[in-house]
Order: C-alpha cells, then sequence, then structure tokens
C-alpha cells in the first residue's frame, strides 16, 4: 500500500498516468481484439450503472458489512464487469454486433481502445478510496475525476465508435467480377 502511495504522489503523476493509458489501449487492442470491442464496453456500462444506482449493492454492502471498506465499489464494480462480460461473451447475445461488422480497421479499433481505457481509468480512480487519489495531481483530477472529465470518458468511446464505423478503410465485401 506504500508503494501505491508513493508512485501516486510523485510529480511524474501524470506522465505515469498517460503512459499507463497509452499502453493500455494498445494492449488491449491487440490483445483482444476487433471483435470484443462491443461486448467490454457494454459491460463497463452495465456495470458501471448497477454499481452507481442499483440498490441491491448497498443493501449486500450494509448486510456483510463491507460498505464501509473503501475497496467494496471497485471490487464489486469488477465482479459485476467480469459477470456481465462473461454472460455477454457466453451466451452469444451480442452475437452479430462485432467491429468486423462495424468496418473498424487495428487503428480504428486502437483510437476506440484508447477511449474505452480511459472511460475504465475513470471509473477505477473514482472508485478508489480518497486517500489514495489525494496524492494525483490537479491535471489527472481533471481529466478523470471531474464533472467534465467523467463525462467525456463516458462519451468519447460511444461518439469515436460513431465516427469510425462510417468511415470505413477497407471495403466490407468485393463483389466478384464476371
Amino acid at each position: 500500500m506504500d508503494i501505491v502511495k508513493l508512485v501516486m504522489s510523485a510529480p511524474q503523476t501524470d506522465l505515469i498516468v498517460a503512459v499507463l493509458l497509452l499502453l493500455g489501449a494498445i494492449l488491449y487492442s491487440l490483445s483482444l481484439g476487433r471483435e470484443r470491442i462491443m461486448c467490454i464496453l457494454l459491460s463497463v456500462y452495465i456495470a458501471l450503472a448497477l454499481v452507481a444506482y442499483a440498490p441491491i449493492v448497498s443493501f449486500l454492502g450494509r448486510l456483510t458489512g463491507k460498505q464501509q471498506d473503501p475497496f467494496y465499489s471497485l471490487v464489486i464494480f469488477s465482479v459485476l464487469c467480469l459477470s456481465v462480460l462473461g454472460f455477454l461473451t457466453y451466451s452469444g447475445a451480442l452475437r452479430g454486433l462485432g467491429s468486423h461488422r462495424l468496418g473498424l480497421s487495428w487503428m480504428q479499433s486502437l483510437v476506440v481502445s484508447f477511449f474505452q481505457v480511459g472511460l475504465i481509468a475513470s471509473v477505477v480512480i473514482n472508485l478508489l478510496p480518497a486517500g489514495l487519489v489525494a496524492g494525483l495531481t490537479a491535471q489527472t483530477k481533471l481529466l478523470f475525476m471531474s464533472e467534465y472529465g467523467r463525462s467525456a470518458w463516458l462519451i468519447l468511446p460511444d461518439v469515436s465508435l460513431a465516427i469510425l464505423a462510417n468511415r470505413r478503410s477497407e471495403p466490407e465485401f468485393v463483389e466478384d467480377e464476371e
């Protein structure tokens, strides 16, 4: 825990956050591939909505006595996100909505992935205990914790997906010439 506070209190925190965001987006888009973009984005939105607005989450916290635990919301968000992701993946609920239908190239997927990683970082930073985020710089707090920053990270993945899906870099199919 002391290592986290040390890293978060250092003046180069903004650089660390930027590098982690960029590396996360690259690894995310390359390792998971284009086909899971919609599924993961949807599971993050559903988990965030459940953590923020579902009365059952706070009820379970009071029932188990864990609501005062500083990481309770983060753990619940992670469990819900993975559960929804598993359900959507294995149930086939989103079959046919993959990014191959959207016509995203790997570079376009990287852009969307960057905004998705930013969204996840914003959610995680906002769910962390106040003591851990106190060491973040004002710029990082503005980018991830302010109303405008949180709103931008919530909206940008969808907007980028909508814009880039309409700009196909490669044709969806090629007709045979006969």
